[in-house]
């Protein structure tokens, strides 16, 4: 296990210029570069500006600092970490917001995303994905991981909750990956962007118009019974809000995770084997998924300013803290650098920690556990032919992959 180097006090670490997006080595190389980074420099500071305001870009990478960052909310603030603009039309909520405004919003999202909530919905999932894995299984012996699969199903799954068909599936998928993953260079007066995020919020609200009328059992018709402050329905803005973060997790994060997932176990065939063999370590193996390929790059706003972690900032830099980081540091987990099939215990922090935390992960977890469930009963064997290579996608709150072709021999019944 080789050790994390560890600043001595009064050293500081530059890196000029440096953003993980645009870094080639991480858009190379991915957790690999992520790891030397945490060895070389686990604190670090970047000169890029990322906003119109002449702030700092800090890197804290080791596990004990991006617990710290996450868990301070009073210190390192959530608050417009999307939209500097914080009168945006297009807020992320709760998510952009600190407490205790992001109490009033998560108190009314938990009962939805409970642990009972959501297994109550296990077979209506199951049955979902087992329909894609079976059409995918009987049409051919390949596919695009991703598109054919990891994309459809999360999103089938999050439609059903919103009481949407998924005749336009195709069309939600294309919106997420223009607002999400639409770079930099491609989109640089974010017009791009704002079509897509504007088409999300249009459409929206015309599923909240039809629920006022004829309400459901689903997400939308449950927001437009909450009450807030003491007895006061959600306004518009806050109710898009909720729904644009979810649309937007609920169709991307466990897409990326099942491209990362598959890709792991088409190049570990030991892995593979095991998990076919024993299925009750799957379970398992989803924990060591999300720590070992940890997608998400959170990003903080520091308030005021310190000399936190032996780095001088000031209010309004940004502080970005990557979760893979984080969950591959060896001074926080035995052979840190390996895939532990069945890793036991595995306190990752994959869904964040502190009041931030990700809402959905009890339906994350459940997915991918039915997905590599289902998946692994029809199509046990497979592998990425050797003239096809997986292209990074490094955003700046993710990292997944741009495609993911799976070859098989024959399914089974």
């Amino acid at each position: 296990m080789t050790a994390t180097h560890r600043p001595v006090p009064g050293e500081r670490h530059v890196r000029p210029g440096f953003l993980h997006s645009e870094d080639d080595g991480i858009r190379t190389n991915g957790f690999a570069e992520w790891d030397r980074l945490l060895r070389e420099t686990p604190r670090f500071e970047s000169d890029r500006q990322t906003s119109p305001e002449p702030n700092r870009l800090w890197y804290l990478l080791g596990h004990d600092d991006v617990y710290a960052v996450l868990r301070n909310t009073e210190l390192f603030s959530s608050r417009g970490f999307t939209h500097t603009d914080f009168e945006s039309d297009y807020m992320m909520i709760p998510s952009e917001y600190d407490p205790p405004e992001h109490t009033r919003y998560r108190t009314i999202l938990n009962p939805f995303f409970s642990p009972a909530r959501i297994a109550d919905r296990e077979d209506s999932i199951r049955a979902i994905c087992r329909e894609l894995v079976g059409n995918i299984a009987d049409g051919g012996s390949s596919c695009d991981l991703l598109d054919d699969f990891a994309l459809r199903f999360p999103t089938s799954v999050f439609l059903g909750m919103l009481g949407v068909p998924t005749e336009n599936l195709d069309t939600f998928i294309e919106w997420t990956h223009r607002s999400l993953h639409t770079s930099q260079s491609e989109d640089p007066d974010g017009t791009i962007r704002d079509a897509a995020d504007r088409a999300i919020h249009e459409f929206l609200w015309e599923v909240a118009l039809e629920r006022r009328v004829n309400p459901r059992d689903d997400i939308v018709s449950h927001l437009l019974d909450c009450r807030v402050d003491g007895g006061r329905p959600l306004e518009k803005k806050e109710l898009l809000g909720i729904l644009y973060l979810l649309f937007l997790a609920g169709l991307d994060t466990v897409s990326s995770m099942l491209g990362w997932s598959f890709t792991h176990l088409a190049n570990n065939p030991s892995d593979r084997q095991r998990l076919c063999a024993e299925p009750a370590i799957i379970p398992s193996a989803v924990e060591e998924f999300l720590r070992y390929y940890s997608i998400v790059i959170m990003s903080r706003k520091v308030t005021r300013d310190t000399d936190a972690y032996g780095c001088p900032m000031h209010a309004g830099d940004r502080v970005i803290v990557p979760l893979a980081t984080a969950d591959r540091d060896p001074d926080a987990f035995a052979a840190a650098d390996q895939f532990v099939i069945d890793r036991s215990p595995n306190r990752h922090l994959a869904f964040g920690v502190g009041p931030h935390r990700c809402v959905g992960s009890h339906l994350a977890r459940l997915e991918m556990r039915i997905a590599l469930e289902e998946w692994h009963r029809k199509v046990p064997d497979y592998e990425i032919p050797d003239d096809e290579r997986s292209e990074l996608r490094v955003g700046m709150f993710t990292i997944s992959l741009e495609h993911v072709t799976l070859a098989w021999g024959g399914a089974t019944s």
